[in-house]
């Protein structure tokens, strides 16, 4: 998981009445278990927005040809907002 941004407030010195964070979660497991398990955590304390996602690739391999590890997209990207 990687808290990618984060804000809230008004200034330094003062408790702020909202926050937002744009969350990416790289996953191995299908999107709706996430979905779950993210909404298990954070209840109803915050809006969610699903920006992006991606079922996780599984790459076959054939028996005599190499393989190599390649960068794809195989994640979750979220806006999460709370007000409090």
């Amino acid at each position: 998981m990687n808290i990618g941004l984060m804000s809230g407030g008004v200034a330094a010195n003062v408790v702020p009445d909202y926050a937002r964070a744009e969350v990416m979660i790289r996953v191995s497991t299908t999107v709706a278990e996430v979905d779950a398990i993210v909404k298990n955590i954070v209840g109803s304390r915050v809006n969610m927005t699903v920006v992006s996602a991606n079922e996780p690739v599984y790459c076959a391999t054939l028996p005599g040809y190499p393989t190599e590890a390649m960068a794809y997209n195989t994640g979750r990207r979220l806006v999460l907002l709370g007000h409090w």
